[in-house]
């Protein structure tokens, strides 16, 4: 059984950080398994709300209720006391991407509408925490879940019996990925996928946490590094680091092929641009591209702009370029 180590993480998570007593990867139905029919009922009410809702209408699209319970696979699940958690989680590392904007939009919230299905199901005396977690999801894409999220849980919280969560970038950093490795770093177990590889780094000095496991110091092995590099000197000649910002500054495109995307362009004549900086901020606009020809360096385009050239002082660190 294939195991990733997002689900591998968020498991932890689970374990360490919020004390579940069970958990499972890779959790699936069985055929088996029967659903008192007074369930059944709340079930099949929720899933025809789903079906005439204004956002959700066309997520599962002709599937019927029982397939869409068939079909139903979680990346995890934990359950603590009275509560259930289940989670859906995607590492992509060029940012998550299901096709288009909107379509990753859908695939999400097919996969936590079917996950709360799954709970009233299998689990109906429990009160549900429903996750979707990513560690990079780009900005023009993490806006539109996030609005989407406020629908599932105005539409569908059930006197709070449910929530649904999104996770992502900095907040998947700071509210998952260190408070587990803080949590789990007395812990002996090292059967989990992910606290073996936190172990691995630990052992090369890559992470580590003070003596009173209160802070994490990242990076330390990079820092040392750059530190040691910058001490170095040659006869009445300092080497100091410098910084090539043409390699540091990312240019992401959406579409991720560059070629596919500058057909679009080329047909469109709009995208939108997305300049982020290393200290938090972003700023985003509509790129008018009627001038932009077939023969043009889309590239060379962006690297001609006031923000490129500037990105030593302002601490440009990416640029994200997605067709609209």
């Amino acid at each position: 059984m294939k195991i990733e180590i997002g689900e591998s993480l968020m498991q932890s998570y689970l374990r360490y950080e919020k004390g579940c007593l069970l958990t499972q990867t890779n959790w699936k139905t069985s055929s088996s398994w029967n659903i008192e029919n007074g369930d059944f009922e709340k079930i099949e009410y929720i899933f025809n709300k789903i079906q005439i809702h204004s956002d959700f209408s066309d997520i599962f699209k002709k599937n019927s209720l029982e397939q869409a319970l068939k079909q139903a696979e979680l990346d995890v699940v934990g359950i603590d006391k009275n509560k259930l958690y289940l989670i859906e989680v995607a590492f992509h590392e060029n940012g998550l991407q299901y096709g288009g904007r909107l379509d990753t939009k859908d695939r999400v919230c097919k996969k936590l509408l079917r996950a709360y299905l799954i709970g009233l199901a299998y689990f109906p005396n429990y009160t549900y925490e429903i996750i979707f977690a990513s560690p990079k999801v780009n900005p023009a894409t993490d806006e539109t879940i996030r609005d989407y999220f406020s629908v599932l849980n105005r539409d569908f919280s059930d006197n709070e019996k449910v929530a649904f969560k999104y996770i992502a970038n900095e907040e998947f950093k700071n509210t998952i990925l260190i408070p587990t490795l803080k949590s789990s770093s007395e812990d002996a177990d090292t059967s989990e996928l992910f606290i073996r590889s936190a172990k691995l780094l630990d052992i090369f000095g890559l992470i580590k946490f003070s003596e009173n496991n209160e802070s994490l110091i990242q990076n330390s092995f990079i820092e040392e590094s750059i530190s040691k590099i910058d001490e170095i000197s040659i006869p009445s000649q300092t080497v100091h680091v410098q910084y090539n910002y043409s390699m540091d500054t990312v240019i992401e495109f959406i579409p991720q092929n560059e070629i596919q995307f500058k057909q679009l362009l080329l047909q469109k004549k709009r995208a939108k641009r997305t300049w982020i900086y290393k200290d938090g901020r972003s700023r985003t606009e509509i790129w008018d591209a009627h001038n932009f020809k077939i023969s043009s360096n889309l590239k060379g385009n962006i690297q001609s702009t006031t923000h490129w050239r500037s990105r030593k002082e302002t601490g440009l660190i990416k640029v994200i370029l997605e067709i609209i």
